[in-house]
């Protein structure tokens, strides 16, 4: 049986990947990659980013 709690990895390196989640935390792919040069590669990293913005708003 597979770990449900596995986390996530977004690949930067496969197009339909980022528009995937661009769309699912919606920000722009540019803002998305951006993340994963900080090291948030794993989609809980994004999405507590994400989180962080829209709190600082």
């Amino acid at each position: 049986m597979e770990n449900q709690t596995q986390e996530q990895l977004v690949s930067i390196g496969d197009d339909q990947e980022l528009n995937y989640w661009s769309k699912e935390f919606g920000i722009a792919k540019e803002e998305l990659i951006a993340v994963f040069k900080q090291g948030g590669t794993f989609a809980s990293a994004v999405e507590n980013y994400v989180k962080t913005l829209q709190y600082s708003l």
